[in-house]
């Protein structure tokens, strides 16, 4: 018993001595390495997407994953994911406490976007809702990137910091992830999806802007939250003046709703442009770039015409 605890006060000391780096964020190495992830990344998802149409087929040719039922693998993937997200809590749980100033307390629970969106995915694979892809994966992509350009990281955040690798690999895990999850299972998007979407990140964004209104006024300087980049201003890094007087509190609630409703709406439209494009092989068995209608606008705008006609109709009904 003494060895064990022996070996956890060790395992303590030097996670506590060692997790923080020396390295800057600045530092042309972490910078080097930062960027030269994120672009692979956004490479890998760009490929997903342009050779969907064979992965799908390679997909749906498949009756097991790794010898497991394609439900049974997606499930234990979840689990795998949550037990992670677990983990992630203890060892945060274990920075905080150990700190004399608990500056990440409040990141124990993870209600940040990109962590909300990573425990969205481990439930729904769990519970075998792959559809809900097609809710999480536009507004994950835009709030990645975000995360992306905005590099939440402190002074001494470079690859010799663990905060760093958990960091950049949470935000390349979910940005792959989501988008691999999207092309491989889901085969249109409707404007209901959008507005499901949507009011899906209102609601949630209202609930963090109070619990972050909370604990600011009543939790310790450690609890003082910023879920959403909703807190206030002493802890939001994107509060300002001029301009960023928008993104201060209270006001950046509402600004975030309007910036998510008009990036939704440019990344559908992206995403569209982007079906017209595929790579296929010839019939010379090379693989050449090509070009078709998009499927995507076209059931995208026609579930848009047909939700507004049916409420027309249904108008005229009670009248």
């Amino acid at each position: 018993m003494y060895g064990i605890l022996s070996n956890i006060d060790f395992f303590k000391a030097e996670y506590k001595e060692n997790i923080e780096g020396t390295l800057y964020k600045s530092h042309w190495i972490s910078e080097t390495m930062y960027w030269s992830f994120f672009f692979l990344s956004y490479l890998a998802c760009i490929l997903f997407w342009l050779f969907r149409i064979q992965i799908k087929s390679i997909y749906q040719n498949k009756e097991t994953i790794l010898k497991m039922q394609k439900n049974t693998f997606w499930s234990l993937f979840g689990w795998i994911l949550l037990i992670s997200i677990i983990g992630r809590m203890i060892l945060v749980t274990m920075a905080g406490m150990d700190s004399e100033s608990g500056e990440r307390l409040w990141e124990i629970f993870p209600f940040h976007f990109c962590r909300l969106m990573l425990l969205i995915i481990a439930i729904s694979l769990i519970f075998k809702k792959t559809q809900w892809a097609k809710y999480y994966t536009f507004p994950t992509f835009i709030t990645v990137t975000i995360a992306v350009f905005g590099k939440g990281f402190h002074k001494y955040s470079g690859p010799d910091n663990f905060w760093w690798w958990d960091y950049v690999i949470a935000h390349i895990f979910l940005l792959i992830v989501s988008t691999f999850l999207y092309v491989l299972l889901n085969d249109s998007y409707k404007f209901k999806d959008k507005l499901i979407t949507i009011l899906a990140f209102v609601i949630i964004a209202i609930i963090m802007f109070v619990i972050n209104w909370i604990l600011f006024d009543y939790g310790k300087p450690g609890w003082q939250s910023n879920y959403f980049y909703l807190g206030k201003d002493k802890v939001n890094e994107f509060s300002g003046d001029g301009i960023f007087k928008l993104l201060s509190w209270p006001y950046h609630i509402l600004t975030w709703i309007v910036v998510s409703f008009i990036f939704m709406s440019i990344t559908i439209y992206v995403c569209a442009l982007g079906s017209k494009v595929y790579i296929l092989k010839n019939l010379e068995n090379k693989y050449r770039l090509s070009i078709k209608k998009s499927d995507f606008w076209y059931e995208y705008k026609k579930s848009f015409s047909e939700l507004f006609s049916k409420r027309t109709n249904n108008i005229k009904k009670d009248k």
